[in-house]
C-alpha cells in the first residue's frame, strides 16, 4: 500500500491556448510478443547478442543488486544487454571487453520530411559508450550518434530515461532507413524498450514566442521545447508555495530535491529552483582544505583509524585504488572496479565501516552568518551485494540532511549558516 501525503505546494505551469503539434507514428517496436524475426542481433564474431527480458532487468550479474526495472509504458519486455551477466555469471564469464549490436528492419519513412527518434532507457556504465546508428543504404554504411556521454564511471541514467533523437540531417531525400543500437566495452548494463519513429511537422521544435528562443541563445542559456512550443530550462522548476507552507518545510523540501541554489521572487511566494546539473561549481572557491584529497591523508579528522593496507575493519585510507585499503581480501580485489575518473591518479577516501554512528570524516571551516553554502560529494558503494553504506552529514552537531544519503550518486546539500563558524 503507498501513502500519499498532501505538502503545501504548487507547481506554478505555463499554459499556451493553441493546439498542440502533431506528431505521426511511423514505426513502433515494445517487445511484449518478443524479438521479431525482421530484427537482427549482430552476428560478427566480436558480438555478443541483446536478450529479450520479460523482467525488463540486467539481473545476471552481481552489482544488478536491488534495482528496479525499465519503467516504460508497455512495462513488458525489453531489450537488455548485461554486460555483467556475461562476464561474472557463471554460465558465461566472457571477459571484457564487450561489443553488442541491435538492428532493427528497413523501415520505410515519408520522403523530405522532419524524422524523429525516442526509446526509453535504463544504463549503467563503467566504462562503457553506447550508440545509435543510423543506415540508408541496407546496413552498408552507418552514421552513428553517440549517447549517454555524461554518464561518467559508476553513474547511470534512471530506469525510466526518454531519449529523443532528431534523425533529418541524416537521411535528406531517403525513403528508408535502419537503426542500430551498439554497447561496446566493459560493465554494466543497457536496457531499452518502446522504440518509436516519429513523422514531425516542419514546425515541430521552435519556441513560441520565436524571438524567446532567440534571446536564450543569445544570453547562452540551454532550454528544451515541449509540445506547445513553449521553452524552458532543464532542471530546473518553478514553484508557487501556498500560504500555509513555513520556512522548515520549505528548507526540508529544498534538501530533499537536492536544490543547489534558488531564486525568490519579491511577493515572497514564487521561487525557481535549480538542480544540480545547471548548476557550475568553481572547485578553486573551494573553502574545504585538501577537499579532492590529492595531498593525502590531512587536514581532516576522523574517529576510524587510518589504516592503509591491512583490511582492518573501522579505518580509513587515502589511495587511488579501492584495493589500497585491503589489497589481499578476495571479495575487495573482486570488485575492484575504479569509483572514480583516472583510476590511479586521482586519490580518494576509502573507508571501510564497521563502527556505527562514528565521524568519518571532520574538519572546520569559516563561514559568514546567515549566508548559504553548498556540500557536495560523489560516494560509491564498493559491494554491491552489501547494504549501502548510511551517511548522515552533521553541522555543528545537527544533521543538515533529513534523509540517509545514498552513496552511488552525486549528492549536494544545502546548509545555511547561524554562526560565523561551524564544523562539517
Amino acid at each position: 500500500m503507498k501513502i500519499q501525503r498532501v505538502i503545501p505546494l504548487l507547481f506554478l505551469l505555463s499554459y499556451f491556448s493553441f493546439s498542440a503539434i502533431s506528431q505521426t507514428v511511423l514505426f513502433e517496436q515494445d517487445f511484449n510478443n518478443g524479438l521479431p524475426t525482421d530484427w537482427t542481433e549482430g552476428g560478427a564474431a566480436d558480438e555478443l547478442p541483446w536478450q529479450l527480458r520479460l523482467t525488463g532487468a540486467a539481473n545476471l550479474g552481481q552489482f544488478w543488486s536491488n534495482r528496479q526495472r525499465l519503467d516504460s509504458p508497455s512495462d513488458g519486455g525489453a531489450m537488455v544487454f548485461d554486460s555483467d551477466g556475461y562476464q561474472s555469471n557463471a554460465e558465461t564469464q566472457i571477459p571484457f571487453p564487450h561489443r553488442g549490436v541491435l538492428i532493427s528492419p528497413i523501415i520505410d519513412i515519408p520522403e523530405n520530411q522532419r524524422i524523429g527518434l525516442q526509446f526509453y532507457q535504463y544504463f549503467r556504465n563503467f566504462e562503457a559508450s553506447t550508440s545509435i546508428g543510423i543506415s540508408t543504404d541496407g546496413g552498408e554504411n552507418w552514421q552513428d550518434i553517440t549517447l549517454n556521454q555524461n554518464i561518467t564511471l559508476g553513474a547511470e541514467t534512471s530506469n525510466s530515461n526518454l531519449v529523443f533523437l532528431e534523425l533529418s540531417d541524416f537521411i535528406q531525400g531517403r525513403t528508408s532507413l535502419q537503426l542500430r543500437f551498439v554497447f561496446e566495452g566493459s560493465n554494466f548494463f543497457w536496457i531499452i524498450d518502446d522504440i518509436q519513429l516519429l513523422g514531425l511537422p516542419p514546425e515541430f521544435g521552435r519556441t513560441f514566442p520565436q524571438l524567446l528562443g532567440d534571446s536564450l541563445t543569445a544570453w547562452d542559456v540551454p532550454y528544451l521545447v515541449d509540445s506547445l512550443g513553449g521553452a524552458y530550462p532543464p532542471d530546473e522548476l518553478a514553484i508557487e508555495w501556498s500560504p500555509t507552507a513555513t520556512e522548515g518545510f520549505k528548507d526540508s523540501l529544498r534538501n530533499e530535491l537536492q536544490v543547489v541554489s534558488y531564486d525568490t521572487c519579491t511577493c515572497n511566494n514564487l521561487e525557481l529552483f535549480h538542480f544540480a546539473d545547471t548548476f557550475a561549481i568553481d572547485l578553486s572557491q573551494n573553502l574545504l582544505v585538501n577537499g579532492d584529497f590529492e595531498s593525502g591523508a590531512r587536514d581532516f579528522r576522523s574517529e576510524l583509524n587510518n589504516n592503509c593496507g591491512n583490511c582492518a575493519a573501522a579505518s580509513y585510507c587515502v589511495g587511488t585504488q579501492m584495493t589500497d585499503i585491503c589489497p589481499f581480501s578476495a571479495t575487495w580485489s573482486s570488485n575492484n572496479f575504479m569509483a572514480f575518473d583516472n583510476p590511479g591518479s586521482n586519490q580518494f577516501l576509502i573507508v571501510d565501516g564497521g563502527n556505527a554512528g562514528a565521524d568519518i570524516w571532520c574538519q572546520d571551516v569559516s563561514l559568514v552568518a546567515n549566508e548559504t553554502y553548498l556540500f557536495a560529494f560523489r560516494g560509491r558503494n564498493l559491494i554491491a551485494d552489501n547494504a549501502s553504506p548510511q551517511l548522515r552529514l552533521m553541522a555543528n552537531g545537527t544533521a543538515v540532511n533529513s534523509t540517509i544519503i545514498d552513496m552511488d550518486a552525486s549528492t549536494c546539500l544545502l546548509y545555511t549558516s547561524p554562526s560565523p563558524r561551524d564544523r562539517g
